[in-house]
């Protein structure tokens, strides 16, 4: 068991930044692929009563 902790802490040490960087790059292309595939170029019908009832409702 120790031999192995000490064989991922090595590897961890040896190779850490390009982890690192990789799931930086992860995480930056994710984001842009969400806006992309969820882009909504109009408002759907009836929003703007959707968010007054929603304003009304959290005020009372």
């Amino acid at each position: 068991m120790k031999k192995m902790k000490n064989a991922v802490k090595r590897f961890l040490l040896k190779h850490g930044n390009v982890l690192t960087s990789l799931a930086v790059l992860g995480a930056i292309s994710t984001s842009e692929w969400c806006g992309w595939l969820f882009y909504q170029e109009e408002e759907p019908k009836g929003l703007k009563e959707f968010a007054q009832r929603a304003v009304k409702k959290d005020q009372q």
